[in-house]
């Protein structure tokens, strides 16, 4: 395998000191599965770990998948530089959504607002994909703005029926009582106007017989 000088990424069997147009830099390693560090050991029908500089018994059945020490520090990969992906003319990395720049027919857009996904769009669809974009964010504004003047509605509702039911419930018998005392004072005033007209009527009455006695 051809390597380059030490800083210097191999490409296409030729080393750049930057990576060209196309393509990013990266380190080839070598794909290890996971080993564990802690391993469990059997031991006549005991389950025992291995501490940190403890050293395991002799009779011990030691998992498997250990990976010899020798093979622990591999040494370093040379850089090399990989194709990014065919939407976009430099990337970072072999994703569509890793653009830094796109071709002359295309432009960079983020469709998420919570990490940077730059993906290359052709002109001729991206002022589409902007239209949907933006009628999907006006659709959550105004589900937004319905739900809070529901909810508002909603509230002015139920204290007006809380009012009418309960509270005029509790007033209306003030209201009642309130009426029937003016009416029972008016029917008072009358019984007294009665009484006086009753009272006069009988004295008017009793002059006049004591003049015919005359």
């Amino acid at each position: 395998m051809a390597e380059c000088a030490k800083g210097l990424h191999l490409y296409s069997g030729r080393c750049f000191k930057r990576c060209p147009d196309g393509t990013y830099a990266s380190e080839i390693t070598m794909e290890r599965s996971s080993r564990r560090r802690n391993l469990t050991y059997f031991s006549e029908g005991t389950v025992m770990k291995r501490q940190d500089g403890g050293a395991p018994q002799q009779t011990a059945l030691e998992a498997l998948d250990m990976e010899p020490a020798s093979n622990e520090s591999a040494a370093k990969p040379p850089l090399t530089c990989l194709p990014c992906h065919y939407t976009c003319a430099t990337c970072v990395g072999p994703q569509n959504n890793q653009c830094l720049s796109c071709l002359d027919d295309a432009q960079l857009f983020n469709l998420t607002d919570t990490e940077p996904k730059f993906y290359c769009y052709p002109n001729t669809v991206l002022s589409k994909i902007k239209d949907a974009d933006w009628h999907y964010r006006l659709n959550v504004a105004l589900v937004v703005v319905l739900f809070v003047v529901s909810s508002a509605c909603l509230y002015f509702l139920l204290s007006c029926v809380t009012k009418r039911y309960c509270c005029g419930g509790y007033y209306k018998p003030n209201i009642v009582y309130n009426k029937l005392a003016v009416d029972d004072k008016l029917q008072s005033a009358v019984e007294v106007e009665e009484e006086i007209h009753k009272a006069l009527k009988d004295y008017s009455e009793s002059e006049s017989d004591d003049d015919l006695n005359l």
